[in-house]
């Protein structure tokens, strides 16, 4: 009996070990649904609260996190994480890239002082920028030195229902200052979000 209990336990740990090889990186869960009015206020894309035990990114260049809207949307603000809300210590460059052909289709740059909601800064986009249901968009940000601390895989990270997190990226190109992330990689910091709002109350995309 105690040989086939052990048997199982390590049966489990491979089928375990399997499913964390095959997912790979860290997504966050989603977040819980809204109900959309019109003029309702712009929400984070992603939020997760303050945390402990912060470390600082391990390069120079761009990363970002792949994402596809379940219904049109328009974003409103650009946004980077404030470990510690108590102000940046440079000014990020950051933007939403087209995923099918890498164009840049909005940039801004969250200043140290820029104002603070949550747990991020935001600079707001002004006109807002359409994004389409069902297309992959790329968020991205610059961080080089001297470094804010960012958080390596977020606990109780929440992506807002109306969209869906693919996966992250980072440059290849280490040092660039600004570029196309095109690389995966193990860690998943998510240090740069945006706001939105949907730009017609529909159903969800698949």
């Amino acid at each position: 009996m105690r040989r086939k209990s052990v048997g199982t336990a390590l049966l489990c740990l491979a089928v375990v070990a399997v499913l964390v090889a095959a997912c790979g990186e860290m997504k966050p869960s989603p977040g819980p649904s809204t109900s959309w009015t019109p003029g309702a206020s712009p929400v984070p894309a992603i939020t997760y609260p303050p945390q402990d035990g912060t470390n600082t990114n391990f390069f120079a260049g761009t990363e970002g996190w792949y994402f596809k809207p379940t219904v049109d949307i328009e974003v409103t603000a650009l946004g980077w994480y404030d470990d510690g809300q108590d102000g940046l210590t440079q000014a990020h460059p950051v933007g939403i890239f087209d995923a099918s052909d890498e164009k840049l289709l909005v940039e801004a740059k969250v200043q140290p002082d820029s104002p603070l909601d949550g747990a991020f800064r935001w600079v707001s986009v002004e006109p807002p920028v359409a994004l389409k249901a069902g297309h992959e968009y790329v968020m991205a940000g610059y961080a080089g030195p001297p470094f804010d601390l960012a958080v390596k895989n977020p606990k109780d990270a929440s992506f807002a229902p109306e969209l869906r997190y693919l996966r992250y990226r980072i440059t290849t190109e280490r040092n660039r200052v600004w570029g196309y992330p095109d690389a995966k990689d193990a860690s998943t910091l998510l240090d740069t979000n945006f706001k939105f709002r949907p730009v017609s109350v529909a159903s969800p995309t698949p």
